[in-house]
């Protein structure tokens, strides 16, 4: 047999065997520690006794009698929550107490509820939408283009679909019988393309000119509320008529391209677009390009407008032509020179790398010219036609293309001579010495020569483009002394020492050439030149012009420069060539020499041309 009680705490069934009696357990429900009680005591509880407590101590046992293993009760059912007692304070008070109560909806079953239903239901709707629009896309024929001719209109086109019969009700023409409207609908695209055209009366073409008559059109256009704003427009011919092509923006969105041109006595419109057209389609370009007037008579007219017209154009074109090229070469020109005088400041920059020059020291006259700057006389030369730079001492003489001789000399010679300056051409021998650069022409920096115009040279150096030249006179002439070099627009000292046997060429302190020409009896009276752009040399290329083309250097270009140019009365050694050209320390002299000043005295009273 089996004992069945119920829990004191979760008023749950209990069955265990009739060998438990007294025995502890624990509910398997609520986990309550409980006795189990006897059969006759569980019978009785179900007659309606006291339910059995929960286990106490005993006074013989306070700690509960000899701990023992619990057991699990197995519950028969579930513990059911207590009903509430209801009382009359409970019951609505309108209510019937002996009208039955309304049973309670049962739950749903399981399963997935209607709004699930109801989304899966639309989700299919719109994919089969989609699959509809799209085959129906694909379906739809794309531009297949074809040549429309009217012979109505008098013209022909390209359509991107087959010509429609009903454009006129399309473009709600039919109150005007004068306006014809031809053209089609591309529907993949919602394009429309129409061309529509009028014949004009003698009587209106009296009234306004075809500029004005397309000015109204255009005017018209933009007033007729389907115009949001007027992108473009340009005046254009087609086939010798006036027109004008115009791009706007509809109100309902979408770009569109509209052509107005009056042939004659007849007038037409062509408008493509639509409202998902964006600017720069390329079927409203062709469109619009491929419309040609074909009437006979209207190109006959076209082509006498043309003919008549052609001159006046052609003279347009010309001066427009030639205003262009006048702006475009005044521009070069401007860039040329901002060039020129970049360059031109650059060379201006550059300084002498070496040492600063000392002045010669020697017991011989010396007539020295620095092109200083302050007190400078400048002979014929123009201010214009000089710039002043830094030399390798002080300020240099920076010529310009054109620019005459920055300063020259003239008197009788050493020893009865009155000229300070001729008196450092002595007879036993002199030296002439200078520094150069050499840029886009030749540069003389010191010359002797005879009196005024110039005879052949006594002594010259010249720097050039490919060689150094010396110049000397002998028995029977000039005679040059010549050395290759390759310029490079850098300071360089060059000398030439003269004597009765012979002379002697320098560059940069070293001799490099010689001669062993006598020299023959000085002149009556002597020259000196300071910078001089004497000889040309054609084959130079020079300094590209505005075009990019080699050219003679032109007025403005800095073409070279000298300074520290001097002639000593005596023929210098090598050591003090060197020295004068800083390669080496200038002996000590005593006593001191007696020096021209670096500020030169007035030339002979007589006029001077350029050379």
């Amino acid at each position: 047999m089996s004992i069945e009680f119920a829990c004191p705490t979760c008023s749950g069934t209990l069955r265990v065997d009739d060998d438990s009696a007294g025995r502890l357990i624990r509910c398997g429900e609520c986990l309550t520690t409980l006795r189990v009680p006897d059969a006759a005591a569980a019978n009785a509880a179900a007659d309606g006794f006291p339910e059995p407590s929960a286990a106490a101590p005993s006074p013989d046992d306070p700690f509960g009698g000899t701990p023992a293993p619990l057991a699990a009760a197995v519950p028969v059912s579930r513990p059911r929550p207590r009903a509430r007692v209801r009382t009359d304070s409970d019951r609505e008070p309108d209510r019937d107490p002996d009208r039955p109560r309304r049973r309670r909806r049962p739950p749903p079953p399981p399963g997935r509820g209607p709004l699930f239903w109801l989304a899966l239901v639309g989700g299919l709707g719109a994919l089969l939408v989609c699959l509809c629009c799209g085959g129906l896309y694909v379906a739809v024929p794309g531009a297949k283009w074809r040549d429309h001719r009217s012979e109505n209109g008098g013209f022909k086109v390209e359509l991107p679909a087959a010509p429609r019969k009903d454009m006129d009700q399309i473009a709600g023409n039919n109150p005007d019988p004068n306006m014809t409207t031809e053209g089609t609908i591309l529907f993949r695209a919602l394009e429309e393309y129409a061309i529509v055209y009028g014949n004009i009366s003698p009587q209106e073409r009296q009234l306004l000119s075809d500029k004005d008559r397309i000015d109204a059109a255009v005017q018209a256009m933009k007033t007729s509320g389907e115009v949001r704003s007027i992108v473009s427009q340009k005046d254009i011919t087609v086939n010798g008529f006036p027109g004008r092509e115009v791009e706007f923006s509809g109100q309902g969105g979408g770009h569109y391209g509209v052509r107005v041109v009056v042939a004659e006595s007849r007038v037409y419109v062509l408008v493509a677009g639509g409202k998902f057209t964006q600017p720069g389609n390329a079927n409203v370009r062709r469109f619009l390009d491929s419309f040609e007037i074909t009437d006979p008579a209207l190109l006959a007219a076209g082509q006498k407008r043309a003919g008549a017209a052609k001159p006046a154009d052609d003279q347009a074109r010309r001066r427009e032509a030639e205003a262009r090229a006048a702006t475009e070469r005044a521009e070069r020109i401007r860039a040329h020179e901002q060039k020129q005088r970049e360059e031109d400041a650059a060379f201006l920059k550059y300084q002498h790398p070496g040492p600063t020059p000392q002045p010669l020291r020697t017991k011989a006259h010396v007539a020295s010219y620095g092109f200083e700057k302050e007190g400078k006389r400048l002979g014929d030369a123009r201010l214009e036609e000089i710039v002043f730079g830094p030399g390798v001492r002080g300020t240099a003489w920076y010529p310009i293309a054109g620019a005459g001789p920055a300063f020259r000399a003239y008197g009788p010679p050493a020893p009865d001579g009155i000229s300070e300056w001729a008196a450092a051409v002595a007879p036993s021998g002199f030296t002439a010495a200078g520094w150069v650069r050499v840029r886009y022409a030749s540069i003389t920096p010191i010359a002797v020569h005879g009196t005024y115009p110039p005879e052949p040279p006594l002594a010259e150096i010249t720097c050039g483009r490919t060689h150094i030249t010396a110049r000397i006179a002998g028995a029977n002439g000039t005679v040059e002394i010549k050395h290759a070099w390759a310029h490079d627009e850098k300071w360089h000292h060059v000398a030439l020492v003269r004597d009765p046997k012979g002379a002697k060429l320098y560059l940069d302190g070293a001799p490099v050439a010689s001669s062993d020409e006598a020299a023959p009896p000085l002149p009556s009276s002597v020259g000196l030149t300071f910078g001089w752009l004497r000889r040309t040399d054609p084959s130079w290329p020079g300094p590209p012009d505005v075009d990019g083309k080699p050219a003679r250097p032109y007025h403005g270009h800095i073409i070279g420069a000298a300074d520290e140019c001097v002639v000593v009365a005596a023929a210098l050694t090598d050591r003090e060539v060197a020295a004068l050209a800083g390669r080496e320390q200038p002996l000590p002299v005593s006593p001191a020499p007696r020096v021209v000043p670096s500020r030169p005295l007035a030339p002979a009273p007589r006029p001077i041309e350029r050379d």
